[in-house]
């Protein structure tokens, strides 16, 4: 590629080398901020190609820096020769330069590898993607705190109850200080603690509350004496904001309020909230056959040391459907999907009581869809399953 450069300029960087006399003291003083830029390219596509980038590069870096530019626009409208004596005085300092090829190649290199996660990263932010990472989240802690209905001894909501009516609490505790959320409890040792003073301790904050100055957090019965309040307030985790850890309902509420921001005027999304809606039965599919309403931990000879709030099945439907279908009554594609949804459900649910709960909610959808302003075509429409939104409807209502 030598031979390939062009003759012009090889006899520029002879004949005009230390011909520019202003450039020169000025060009000098400012290398080693060049230096790095002008040499990026050297050796990477060939002698021709490294040596005329490492010149743009240079007069790039002249430009940047700003006294120059004035110059530097004086040259490029001139005849060519002022622009072959530019390139010279470029070219003259890149020769003169040491030799740094090997560092700025993996300068290069580096930076061309980060460019490359930075695309990746911006792939990533698509809204399918948010979707499936938002699902994949919840998915791995439903698994991780709610065990099978198998798998599960069942404990009824009023044994659970029982353990409170041990009279007045013997110690409370609150919280001091900035609101915080609630991101999870350190269970055994609250029940280690617990059992030792004879106590049922009842945690009144859930996951994914926000608790404010003089919030109770704790009410501790039954206990023979006092409990180390330094122990009892390590055992419920605080952070700034919440976090998918310990909390399946916190995927289903960034999914829900990703759908309805889709859903607003603004916006005027349907097909978002369709797919967000598609990550939202799945995990109602898997919650639906899970313990949910394990809001207790027994010490080794069995007896519930402490309680906590859970959220029940209705409320994992609330929070799932309501808001969607509320900022979605005008659009028939959302009814379509949340009614497939529903279906869907219902078919797979085995517990009697969560499916009788579905089947009232899809009844709900019907009054909604029947008191809607669609006139009779459009109501036929929205009382369709359609796994879709629109585009493969299964079977009317």
């Amino acid at each position: 590629m030598k031979d390939a450069f062009p003759a012009v300029l090889q006899q520029s960087d002879a004949a005009l080398a230390n011909s520019d006399a202003v450039y020169s003291s000025e060009l000098n003083g400012r290398a080693d901020l060049a230096e790095t830029r002008t040499r990026v390219f050297r050796g990477l596509h060939g002698e021709y190609f490294s040596r005329f980038s490492a010149r743009l590069l240079f007069i790039g870096q002249l430009w940047h820096d700003g006294p120059y530019r004035n110059r530097i626009c004086h040259c490029f409208r001139s005849r060519s020769v002022q622009r072959a004596r530019l390139f010279a005085a470029a070219g003259h300092h890149v020769r003169e330069q040491p030799d740094t090829f090997s560092y700025t190649r993996h300068l290069l290199t580096l930076s061309m590898t980060a460019f490359t996660r930075l695309v990746q990263s911006l792939n990533d932010l698509q809204i399918h993607n948010v979707l499936q990472v938002i699902g994949t989240r919840g998915r791995s802690v439903i698994r991780k705190m709610s065990p099978l209905i198998a798998d599960s001894a069942k404990v009824s909501r009023q044994e659970i109850d029982i353990s409170l009516n041990l009279g007045p609490p013997t110690q409370t505790l609150t919280h001091s200080g900035e609101p915080r959320a609630i991101t999870g409890f350190d269970l055994d040792p609250l029940v280690r603690v617990a059992k030792g003073a004879g106590a049922v301790v009842a945690i009144e904050c859930g996951v994914g509350d926000t608790v404010v100055e003089d919030a109770i957090l704790l009410r501790v019965y039954g206990a023979t004496r006092e409990l180390p309040e330094q122990t009892l307030t390590r055992t419920i985790h605080l952070a700034t904001s919440r976090s998918f850890e310990h909390d399946p309902k916190y995927a289903i509420r960034l999914l829900v309020d990703i759908a309805i921001r889709a859903l607003s005027p603004a916006v005027n999304d349907p097909t978002t909230a369709v797919q967000a809606l598609d990550q939202i039965e799945d995990l109602l599919r898997r919650l639906g056959c899970r313990q949910l309403e394990t809001g207790y931990a027994r010490d080794a000879a069995g007896k519930i040391r402490v309680t906590f709030p859970v959220p029940t099945w209705q409320d994992y439907l609330t929070l799932a459907f309501d808001e969607i279908r509320q900022f979605g009554a005008n659009s028939i594609q959302v009814n379509r999907r949340l009614r497939a949804a529903l279906v869907g459900l219902s078919d797979t649910i085995a517990v009697d009581e969560r499916r009788v709960a579905v089947e009232q909610y899809l009844d709900h959808l019907n009054l909604g869809i029947g008191q809607s302003g669609f006139d009779d075509q459009d109501r036929a429409a929205a009382q369709q399953e359609d796994r879709q939104g629109l585009g493969l409807s299964r079977r009317r209502a």
